[in-house]
């Protein structure tokens, strides 16, 4: 049993050294599964932790990691009341979640929620709440989605968190511009003009959409926007609703001000997430719209237009599907033009 222990922590440190180096991803699976073997052979309940915890960061990194996954680690970690490990697990089973099966990623947070109030953890206190707050956007639940959400930002002040603070913020002022909510939005406005500046390309791209979002109100002025002053903000498919929303807001803003170069550089770099994930409704949804402003073939723009409706339905996401029903335009049954009606009535959008 200890040469077992011994040969999974040289795995354990060989994997952990390649992980943060660059090496192989495929190598360090496979070291991190002989330790794991190893690790389960020596009966060392710490060392299991680590092997498992090490193989889910590969398959995430590679982008085979299941909820199951990760939610190995969490278990592993809650019998050694490792409660750090714990709401990390946690976050990366909503993360692996929100995506495309939002409804699902609730457990997960609903857990972290408890672990992080019982642990005294605010800024897993305030994640949990933003988390909550995004699946309630995407399900359609909005009052839910903006009372959780000024939860959230209250938690996220508290706990000196500005990224969830900005994740937060950027739930409340879509619906509210949705909703043509003045007051939720000057509100909005006044609070979200005192938050701590952070420079990431996530917190830029958020900052412009909120701009963008305040200015159409008139709360502020918007200078025009170019793609190269985001650098790096839409690389990747973050997949976030909060992100998602505010990549609609900007792409679309270009797509009505006629600078589709823009649009569409900024969309080919946000490709390349999951094909059946909130992400790719969304692109699909910016694509039919660009393809219209364009004057493209409508069968192209139709095209477009169904991916998304097929996508937002499945994943059951009102707003957006009653968004792709707007982008079919003649191709809409009538029954699809109540639908977008019923749910743009329930949402109170305007």
């Amino acid at each position: 049993m200890i040469a077992d222990a011994v040969r999974a922590r040289t795995l354990i440190d060989k994997a952990s050294t390649g992980l943060t180096a660059a090496a192989s991803l495929e190598d360090v699976l496979a070291e991190a599964g002989e330790a794991l073997v190893y690790a389960t052979a020596s009966g060392d309940s710490r060392l299991v932790l680590d092997a498992l915890l090490l193989r889910a960061q590969a398959l995430t990194a590679i982008g085979d990691a299941t909820a199951e996954d990760w939610l190995a680690v969490e278990r592993a970690a809650r019998d050694l009341e490792d409660w750090l490990r714990v709401a990390f697990a946690l976050r990366m089973q909503v993360m692996g979640l929100l995506d495309d099966h939002a409804p699902d990623a609730a457990a997960p947070a609903a857990r972290l929620g408890d672990v992080a109030a019982a642990q005294a953890m605010p800024r897993d206190i305030a994640w949990a709440e933003a988390v909550r707050a995004e699946i309630a956007m995407v399900a359609g639940r909005w009052d839910v989605a903006h009372t959780t959400a000024m939860r959230a930002v209250t938690n996220a002040n508290r706990a000196e968190d500005p990224t969830t603070m900005l994740r937060a913020w950027h739930v409340v002022i879509p619906i509210a511009a949705a909703r043509r909510d003045e007051v939720r939005l000057s509100l909005a406005f006044y609070a979200y003009e005192r938050r701590r500046l952070t420079a990431s390309p996530y917190a830029r791209l958020l900052d412009a959409a909120a701009t963008a979002q305040f200015a159409a109100f008139g709360l502020t002025s918007a200078p025009p926007l170019r793609f190269e002053d985001l650098p790096g903000a839409f690389d990747g498919a973050a997949a976030m609703p909060h992100w998602l929303a505010a990549v609609e807001t900007i792409v679309g803003g270009w797509i009505e001000a006629g600078e589709f170069a823009a649009a569409e550089r900024a969309l080919e770099k946000m490709g390349g997430g999951r094909p059946t994930g909130l992400g790719a409704g969304v692109e699909a949804l910016l694509r039919a719209r660009l393809h219209a402003a364009e004057g493209s073939p409508p069968q192209g723009v139709a095209a477009q237009a169904w991916h998304a409706l097929e996508v937002f339905s499945r994943i059951g996401a009102p707003w957006w599907i009653a968004k792709a029903i707007g982008a079919l335009g003649r191709n809409a049954t009538p029954t699809l033009k109540k639908q977008a009606k019923q749910i743009e009535l329930v949402l109170r959008v305007r």
